[in-house]
């Protein structure tokens, strides 16, 4: 009677092979980077005398950390010609607004898409809509160009500071959500860069990661059992404000001015791009969010115990 394979390294190889199975193919890629293409194309047909549109790519996309069924998030930079300065017409709600009109119907004049749903009283007015060749989904803002220091802050962490490690858990917990329909910010759940800068937090704050004792690429099924310990059953949401800045730190809910008397149990997130700004305000349905994370941790751990009995 052989000895078992060690239950971290079955979990560890099941990550693993999940990244492996679940990352872009150059193919996907491709086929992403075409619909960015043709949406400039849509916007240089519209021939505005004094405004050259540029399309721009944020979120996961950039990151390379996006699922096949993520969407694109793109916001559209309206440059008076020749600067990049934005144009002053458009910065305001109304103009975004009236803009964001106008572009949903050229492009399904231009046959980019069949159906545009705007959404035009949300914090971050946008369009949703599919491209009708590939299929693939796309938010469209305009002028939010905040999203795009949002992503280079998620690549530096994602390629120097935890190469692999960070990308494998990013979409291992992605997918986790999106499953559960939980990863929408306007439908209360957590978007991309809120999932990011939980992952570094708990990477930075873990005390066997910080006394760089564990090879954190050996252990990733480990890992990912205790980010949902941690998040699940241990966090302090209703004190804590996680910042990812200098190495990382936990910071007072209060005196950051993140506490929301009405909602004392959100999850704060300092946004490393603009320290007033709390990543995941939004997510009012943290709740869930909490519990799923924790009943995640409860399934896993009785397996692995299961497992020893064996």
């Amino acid at each position: 009677h052989g000895k078992l394979p060690d239950i971290s390294d079955i979990i560890n190889e099941e990550v693993v092979r999940f990244v492996e199975y679940i990352s872009p193919t150059p193919e996907e890629h491709q086929m992403r980077t075409w619909v960015i293409e043709r949406l400039q194309r849509v916007l240089d047909s519209m021939k505005m005398i004094d405004i050259a549109p540029k399309a721009k790519c944020f979120g996961s996309f950039n990151t390379r950390l996006y699922l096949p069924t993520s969407d694109i998030d793109m916001t559209v930079m309206l440059y008076d010609k020749g600067t990049t300065n934005v144009s002053a017409r458009y910065q305001t709600k109304e103009g975004i607004r009236r803009y964001l009109y106008t572009l949903a119907k050229e492009l399904k004049n231009a046959g980019f898409c069949t159906r545009c749903e705007v959404i035009a009283h949300a914090r971050v007015p946008i369009i949703k809509t599919k491209e009708n060749i590939t299929g693939i989904a796309v938010d469209i803002s305009i002028n939010a160009d905040s999203g795009l220091g949002s992503a280079a802050v998620q690549r530096s962490f994602s390629e120097h500071v935890y190469p692999y490690s960070l990308r494998a858990i990013v979409l291992v917990i992605k997918q986790f959500l999106s499953q559960r329909s939980m990863n929408e910010v306007y439908t209360g759940g957590m978007g991309s860069y809120a999932i990011t800068l939980l992952a570094v937090s708990f990477l930075q704050m873990h005390p066997r990661v910080r006394s760089g004792g564990l090879d954190i690429a050996k252990n990733l099924g480990v890992f990912l059992i205790e980010f949902f310990e941690l998040y699940g059953k241990r966090f302090n949401y209703d004190q804590i404000c996680i910042s990812v800045r200098e190495n990382g730190r936990y910071l007072d809910k209060r005196q950051k001015g993140m506490h929301n008397m009405g909602q004392p149990y959100l999850l704060s997130i300092e946004d490393p791009c603009d320290i007033t700004n709390d990543v995941t305000k939004g997510t009012f349905g943290i709740n869930r969010i909490k519990q799923t994370f924790g009943g995640a941790y409860d399934l896993i751990n009785n397996a692995v115990f299961a497992y020893h009995q064996t």
